[in-house]
Order: C-alpha cells, then structure tokens, then sequence
C-alpha cells in the first residue's frame, strides 16, 4: 500500500494560489460586468439626460415593481451572457426611455434574450417571417418565451403516437422583432470587435 504524504506537503501553496486565483476571477467578472454595462449605456446615450430621469423616476415610485430600475438592470446584465446581449438589453431600453415600450414587457423581453441561445435569437430577429416555419431551431426560442406552441397535430404509427406541432411567434417575440428587428448586425459586430482588440 502507498502511503500519500500530508497534505500540507504535498501542496505548500495550496491557499497561497487559491487566494490569488479568487483575486483573479473577481476581478475577471468584474471586467466583464463593466464590459457589459458600457455596451448597455451606449445603447441608451441617444436619449437626452433629462428625459432618461424623468422616466427612471416614474418606474421607480411605481408600486408594481419591488426594485428600482438600476438594481434590475444591474440583476438583468448580470445574467447576459455575452456583450452583444447587454447591447440588445441596452437599445430595447432606450425605447423603454423614449416611452415607446412599456416596463413590465422589456422586463419579459430582457428575460427572454437572457434564456436564448445568442445565434438562435439573432436569426430570428434577422430572418423574414416566410422562412419561419421550416429554418430555424425552435425549442431554445419556445423556452424563452419567444416561439409558442399553438396546436400539437398527431398520428398513430404502428403503436406510437407521432405529433407534429405548430407554432406561433408570442408577443414578446413581436415585441423583439418590432424595436430589435432593424438592428445593424454587421455595425454591431464591428464594435464588439473593436471592442475586444482594446482588451484590458
């Protein structure tokens, strides 16, 4: 039988590297976050001060919502995944701002950007409603909340039951394609790739 030595001797500097690695990763998220939070803000520059305070003060005295707008946002990029989500979260926002769309229903919009696949959710904000049905994956966008099921047509085949289900786009997929549908895809592309040529 081989006998391990003691841990301590095995790896003497076992909490000298964890200490540091913790360093390093909260200070990696924390770049991140930052990342993520200045492509939100850029999104929402177009909107003058004046007005972005006036509408963040109003949500905020609303009683419907338990936090205020900057700790949601904070709660919501946190999720995202990536930039180019916090810069989709940041321009459906300006029209939060501009009074064009409604709180509750961006909160439902962001969530369902946070839950998809980032290539699922880009097609199909970029695809025309006529190549819907048979070109893209479906279940990632049913599970955010963007596709529904609207009917489930079935047949029996030698003792299974087989179904073919239909779909539909939600309203918070109508809402996505409405504010994001004409979204400059290559412009946004090159920023985020700016971006990453000027890393910390």
């Amino acid at each position: 039988m081989i006998r391990r030595p003691p841990r301590s001797t095995l790896f003497p500097y076992t909490t000298l590297f964890r200490s540091s690695l913790a360093k390093i990763g909260v200070n990696i998220k924390d770049r991140l976050f930052i990342k993520k939070l200045i492509h939100f803000l850029y999104e929402t520059q177009r909107v003058p001060k004046n007005e972005r305070e006036k509408i963040i003060q109003k949500i905020n005295k609303s009683k419907q919502f338990q936090s205020n707008v900057g700790e949601k946002i904070i709660f919501i990029l946190d999720k995202a995944d990536d930039t180019l989500k916090a810069k989709l979260i940041g321009k459906l926002f300006s029209f939060v701002l501009e009074e064009k769309l409604g709180y509750e229903m961006y909160i439902r919009c962001v969530n369902a950007i946070n839950k998809s696949f980032e290539p699922d959710l880009k097609y199909f904000l970029k695809m025309q409603l006529s190549e819907f049905e048979d070109s893209i994956e479906k279940d990632g966008l049913i599970n955010s909340g963007i596709l529904k099921v609207i009917s489930a047509e079935g047949a029996t085949t030698f003792g299974s039951s087989v179904f073919e289900l239909k779909y539909t786009i939600s309203e918070i997929g109508k809402c996505l394609r409405k504010y994001l549908g004409d979204t400059d895809w290559n412009y946004m592309q090159s920023l985020l790739q700016e971006d990453n040529k000027n890393k910390w």
